[in-house]
């Protein structure tokens, strides 16, 4: 008896045309060296993502995804997109186009850092935001009105990283902050109470509650929330063992308690306990090693297996187990790779699948399922291929084929 599948789709069959992929990284490394064996589903302008940046990615409490990009905050809830921009009519409308953090305390709603729009506040239940400012008249203001990074305590407070005006705790409760900005005549002391760059791109916070900070020229910061101190890791060109470039673009922690630091020149890994650093360098002539020296986006899973996002050389896979490493990378006549080889922030949601947030657009996100779909379209000059993207019902006989309804182009078989 014939099973009947009726389903519409408003301009393209995502069920067909868009990819599921296997990325569980526990054989990530063994997928990827079968000639990039990984495939991609992508969320691009065709889909309905604004043609920018991808900044950063978030999950929140309710499932939804939420991207950060060059053109607005965007909310999918794996059907539709809505973006938000700023009105000039609506006041209670985002305050900045570009988005660089996103993060969801307890009550649901949402945070984001905006470059050069302050920090904003998504009310879920209301749908508005509020928004928080640096006033130049007030030193309990923001210090800066670009957002890098944040990261959400306990009691509600909240670490704000900007870029230019330090670090921020932040009260919701008062709206006001205490600041921690550098100053030249404090930099030498043996105390340390200010970092030694105010222009911070990320934050990360370590299991022992120390947070890291990655500097535009001061390298890596240490900062202890209970003495108020900071401590510097910064490069030393005459030194093989000091961080390989002072600007820090991502931070993770792995499963033994080491830092991961994507710099400008490399990977770097920190031994917090013993101080000792190693490098992981760019060799455009080894296919395994770095296919780019600018590390934009770090993962480290749960196995402690590492995923580099770089600016233009795809995403670099280590294991620092077996201290084996591939590379994944775009391939412009695949659907089924990443989006683009430039990747600025990476992700993993609930259910183990991961998204990559990429420049100049779109999102690649990977499966952890392992069931990729084969793809059929419309194909011009070819009379074998799907006769119109636009799939409207699909019939499957007893013996397994397939009869395809189209838009446009009649019915297939």
């Amino acid at each position: 008896m014939m099973q009947i599948f009726g389903f519409y789709i408003k301009q393209v069959v995502i069920a067909l045309l868009l990819l599921l992929v296997s990325i569980n990284v526990n054989t990530f490394s063994e997928q990827a060296e079968t000639n990039n064996a990984l495939s991609f589903k992508r969320l691009t302008t065709r889909e309905g993502m604004p043609a920018s940046s991808v900044n950063v990615i978030l999950q929140d409490s309710r499932g939804f995804m939420w991207f950060g990009t060059g053109d607005g905050l965007v909310r999918y809830d794996g059907h539709d997109f809505r973006v938000f921009r700023p009105d000039a009519n609506d006041p209670n409308s985002i305050s900045h186009n570009s988005v660089l953090a996103l993060k969801e305390d307890s009550n649901g709603d949402i945070w984001v850092g905006t470059d050069e729009g302050g920090l904003n506040l998504w009310h879920r239940e209301a749908e508005k935001f509020i928004h928080y400012f640096h006033d130049p008249n007030d030193e309990s203001s923001l210090s800066d009105d670009s957002v890098s990074d944040l990261l959400i305590n306990d009691d509600g407070t909240i670490w704000v990283s900007t870029i230019g005006g330090g670090l921020n705790l932040f009260d919701p409760k008062t709206g006001r902050c205490e600041r921690f900005i550098f100053h030249p005549d404090k930099a030498d002391s043996l105390d340390h109470d200010t970092p030694n760059d105010n222009l911070i791109r990320v934050m990360m916070r370590s299991r022992q509650g120390i947070i890291w900070l990655g500097t535009n020229l001061g390298g890596l910061n240490r900062f202890d929330p209970q003495t108020r101190k900071f401590q510097y890791y910064e490069h030393d060109p005459l030194d093989s063992e000091s961080i390989s470039h002072n600007r820090i673009d991502s931070i993770a922690e792995g499963v033994d308690g080491t830092l991961w630091l994507g710099t400008e020149q490399g990977l770097c890994c920190l031994d917090p306990q013993s101080e000792y650093i190693e490098r992981f360098e760019y060799d455009p002539n080894d296919p395994d090693a770095l296919q780019n020296p600018t590390i934009e986006s770090l993962f480290v899973d749960s196995k402690g297996n590492v995923l580099a996002g770089t600016d233009g050389g795809g995403l670099h896979c280590y294991d620092p187990r077996k201290k084996q490493s591939v590379n994944i990378i775009h391939n412009k006549y695949d659907d089924r790779t990443l989006v683009s080889n430039v990747i600025r922030s990476i992700y993993q949601d609930d259910n183990g699948d991961f998204w990559m947030g990429h420049f100049p657009s779109g999102v690649s996100y990977a499966n952890k399922l392992n069931t990729p779909f084969r793809v059929y379209r419309n194909i011009p000059g070819q009379d074998n291929s799907l006769s119109d993207d636009r799939v409207l019902s699909v019939i499957e006989e007893d013996s397994g084929n397939l009869w395809v309804g189209t838009d446009r182009g009649g019915l297939n078989y």
